[in-house]
């Protein structure tokens, strides 16, 4: 019998708890397997042979996955009954980049979208990332990651224009991951978890940016002003537990700067 996952195009974030440990857990039981997932997701099911990842969906939708165990992403208690977590910075450490740093590296994850139908309020500010990179980039290469709608299998949340690029060109050791990407050999995806597993201490915002910079250990740091994940406490009860990583979340632009000057220099 063939357990079959259909993400249905779900959320980026929703894919990466309810499908991804799911399949993995059970190809690693030598279970017979099958996944229908979105476009751009291939290196996230690294495991499974080519005959087993289906590729089925070019634009992502608020939809359920079908044929796992987890039923939704909010809880207070993370289930791992079928749940095993996978080392993606031990699988990733070592693919080839052609790009160089000079320094420790470290990845700021942000994103400028609406939500719940409603304007952004879950990202990093003009005025906090010209603080972070200020504070952080003479002793990191920060790769800030907010990729192109272009490069990613997109939702039906607008992409609204931050104007980020502007702080960016204030720093010569900030770099624009969309920017690395035409320099490589590489999907975005495979870029996105190449440069993660090299970084120790990431800076990431509520949704798939802090689930998946929470695969890579180290440190994450979530900026959240609004979510479940604030109404079940996720992020300090089992986002760690996605790899030992240490999880910490903050609703004001301060107390995350402060934060970071502690943990980060």
């Amino acid at each position: 019998m063939t357990i079959i996952v259909d993400t249905k195009g779900c959320e980026f974030g929703y894919e990466l708890i309810m499908c991804i440990p799911f399949a993995y857990h059970h190809k690693s039981l030598g279970n017979k397997i099958v996944v229908n997932s979105c476009k751009g997701m291939r290196s996230f099911y690294y495991f499974l042979d080519d005959s087993e990842f289906v590729e089925k969906y070019n634009k992502r939708m608020y939809a359920f996955p079908t044929g796992t165990r987890l039923k939704t992403i909010h809880f207070t208690n993370l289930d791992t009954q079928e749940f095993r977590s996978l080392d993606y910075t031990n699988h990733f450490k070592d693919c080839n980049i052609k790009f160089k740093f000079d320094k420790e590296l470290l990845v700021i994850s942000n994103k400028y979208t609406s939500e719940w139908g409603h304007e952004p309020v879950n990202y990093l500010s003009l005025e906090c990332l010209d603080k972070l990179f200020d504070i952080l980039s003479p002793k990191y290469d920060i790769v800030y990651n907010r990729p192109k709608p272009s490069n990613i299998c997109n939702d039906d949340q607008s992409n609204k224009i931050l104007g980020d690029e502007k702080v960016l060109d204030k720093y010569k050791n900030v770099y624009d991951i969309n920017d690395i990407l035409e320099k490589e050999d590489l999907d975005f995806n495979t870029l996105q978890l190449a440069l993660l597993s090299r970084a120790k201490n990431k800076i990431s915002v509520q949704g798939g940016t802090s689930i998946v910079s929470s695969f890579f250990g180290g440190m994450n740091k979530i900026y959240a002003v609004k979510g479940e994940e604030l109404r079940y406490n996720s992020f300090k009860r089992w986002y760690g537990k996605l790899s030992g990583c240490s999880v910490s979340d903050f609703q004001t632009y301060q107390s995350l700067i402060d934060s970071v000057k502690e943990d980060y220099l």
